[in-house]
């Protein structure tokens, strides 16, 4: 028997070793992998390799660019630095009042096994009915957990903000002149007069969106992109919202990047009244609801999928609360960040794998 190894390693990309047994002869090719890195929860690298004279790769964990300047090995988030040695931010999050729960030196709320920091975008909240007043356009309304979930999935971002508007709102339509339309409670029982108000509501709430988003310093366009969430009668509401929004966007386009691409989704919760409803052409619109459920249907034209699945929680209404709609929207941020929303096809069938996967529930699909 004779062996022969090389003095390079061969098992990580050196050269070909030989190997000769009697009459037979094996040889093993050099390795295809340029360069492998391993994490632990927080970022910190371990197990790294990278072959020879190959050009390294910087976009590591997150796919955020590693900074080598000074050896301080920092990732680049945009808005500030990681330091995944110690799982903190450098400085502090300029909007660190929208997110009162937690540290603003945190990474990933401190929970990195089940959530990850994204860019993220200015995200919209839009209520259904609420049972009292200071419910409207607040954080109140929602559940907690779902809140944390959404910005420990990078939303909002660092140095974004939050919107919660009021969806319990319908209008009384004076058919001469939009802009004389009221709001009032009343006309909020109709999905149309709801989708009515959401247009009025976006027309009055539009140049205080735009102050909020991020733009580029050195063109000054705005480059942040918006998702809306809405639950139960907001759905109505969300649908003239957003139509007002792209109808504006359009006749403001030179204040954006890319005005074709500025409202990434919208994902309906519970959707009340949806047979009278159709998404905003051209958006990726989503809605989720319980079977459960006896306040939603799911039934809206114009979507890219709507999706039916048994969760619940507590109280006579525990299926269409909120708070059952925790797991339904982290699996989703999941998927879509992983697609980045641009396969639909992908989207779907990798949110259907992890709710199966992570909590054994089964998600059905119409498109």
């Amino acid at each position: 028997m004779y062996l022969y190894l090389s003095n390079d390693n061969a098992a990580l990309g050196g050269n070909a070793v030989e190997v000769f047994l009697d009459d037979f002869t094996v040889e093993h090719i050099k390795s295809p992998v340029v360069q492998q890195d391993d994490y632990y929860a927080f970022g910190l690298e371990f197990n790294s390799y990278q072959r020879e004279n190959a050009t390294k790769n910087n976009y590591l964990y997150n796919g955020k660019e590693k900074q080598d300047e000074l050896d301080l090995g920092w990732l680049d988030y945009g808005a500030r630095m990681y330091m995944a040695d110690i799982g903190r931010w450098v400085v502090i999050d300029p909007k660190a009042e929208l997110l009162e729960m937690s540290s603003s030196y945190v990474y990933s709320l401190n929970c990195p096994v089940n959530f990850i920091d994204r860019d993220g975008e200015l995200p919209i909240f839009i209520n259904g009915r609420v049972s009292k007043d200071s419910e409207r356009g607040s954080s109140s309304y929602w559940d907690a957990e779902l809140l944390k979930t959404i910005a420990s999935s990078g939303i909002p971002n660092p140095g974004g903000t939050i919107m919660y508007v009021d969806g319990d709102r319908g209008v009384f339509p004076n058919l001469h002149e939009q802009d004389g339309w009221e709001f009032n409670n009343l006309n909020s029982l109709s999905s149309r007069h709801r989708t009515l108000a959401g247009r009025k509501a976006a027309k009055l709430d539009f140049a205080g969106i735009l102050e909020q988003l991020e733009r580029d310093p050195k063109t000054g366009k705005i480059t942040e992109k918006i998702q809306i969430y809405t639950h139960s009668r907001g759905g109505a509401f969300g649908v003239g919202y957003t139509e007002e929004l792209l109808k504006m966007i359009k006749e403001n386009a030179g204040q954006f990047a890319n005005p074709d691409d500025v409202i990434e989704f919208i994902y309906n919760m519970a959707p009340h009244q949806s047979r009278n409803l159709t998404a905003p052409d051209g958006t990726n619109s989503y809605s989720h609801d319980h079977n459960r459920d006896k306040f939603s249907d799911n039934d809206m034209k114009g979507l890219k999928a709507a999706f039916s699945s048994s969760e619940k929680s507590g109280g006579i209404v525990g299926a269409h609360s909120t708070s059952s709609f925790v797991k339904d929207v982290k699996s989703f941020l999941k998927a879509f960040g992983e697609t980045k929303g641009k396969d639909n096809k992908k989207l779907i069938k990798s949110f259907v794998n992890k709710m199966k996967r992570d909590y054994n529930v089964d998600v059905t699909v119409k498109q």
